[in-house]
């Protein structure tokens, strides 16, 4: 069987969480097509970096750039060329002419909930894809019981084809030890023990002015610290931030 991906956003190198989804799970895949006897076909938009993923016969790289529109017009241009047996988007939206069987990966529906942290443009977008991506798949692959059930509340797709798995840990996240290393990175931004991490993209809906109104009225002697790239609507965070004095690095 060939199993194709879209391993687009997997290239990305600071990866958000359903980009690192997209990463370790086709990482995960890859072992297991080859005992199974399968062949994974990644499609790329741009050439990956030769260490991304392990090689061998079972793995075929498609490199395929295009400037706009990728998945819809060069991406669908070459699934229809050489079908796989099944297309599998872990973290991005089915070409909207493809209609052999496909699999998708559905995260969540927060903007369901929390429509005022998305532009109205993103709320399009979000509402289009996974509306398009539950509909037209074979098979949709959902993060949480939670998001399974949104996916039937507010698009009625059939409960039969939608299978809930949670995502794994990353291996590597593991408490780090050497007493030098702690000590630079704390140093290196300006954090004095104890302190409460947060660490994710900077987004409304993650809740973080609540989080940073509420420790400043706590009075506890942890220090705070907020780490993350910038996402889209982060203005309102950080002003919260530079209105109450905090610090900045």
């Amino acid at each position: 069987m060939i199993i194709g991906v879209d391993a687009s956003r997997a290239v990305k190198t600071q990866r958000t969480g359903t980009e690192g989804y997209a990463y370790f799970l086709i990482n995960a895949l890859i072992p297991l097509a080859q005992q199974a006897g399968h062949c994974l076909r990644l499609y790329f938009n741009e050439p990956p970096p030769d260490d991304l993923f392990p090689t061998g016969p079972h793995v075929e790289s498609v490199v395929i750039p295009f400037p706009r529109l990728w998945t819809h017009l060069r991406l669908a241009r070459e699934l229809h060329k050489r079908p796989p047996d099944v297309f599998f988007t872990p973290a991005h939206v089915i070409p909207l002419t493809y209609r052999q069987p496909t699999v998708a990966t559905v995260h969540d529906l927060g903007y369901h909930h929390f429509p005022q942290a998305h532009t109205r443009s993103q709320l399009w977008y979000l509402e289009w894809s996974t509306r398009h991506n539950g509909r037209s798949s074979r098979m949709v692959i959902a993060d949480s019981l939670a998001t399974q059930q949104d996916l039937i509340r507010f698009y009625h797709i059939d409960p039969d084809k939608i299978r809930v798995v949670y995502p794994g840990v990353d291996p590597d996240l593991q408490p780090v030890t050497e007493t030098e290393e702690i000590t630079a990175v704390l140093q290196k931004y300006g954090v004095t023990p104890p302190y409460l991490l947060y660490l994710s993209t900077l987004q409304p809906r993650k809740n973080l002015i609540r989080l940073i109104r509420a420790y400043v009225q706590s009075n506890v002697p942890h220090q705070l610290v907020i780490a993350g790239k910038k996402g889209w609507l982060a203005e309102p965070i950080l002003d919260e931030i530079f209105h109450l004095e905090l610090a900045v690095a």
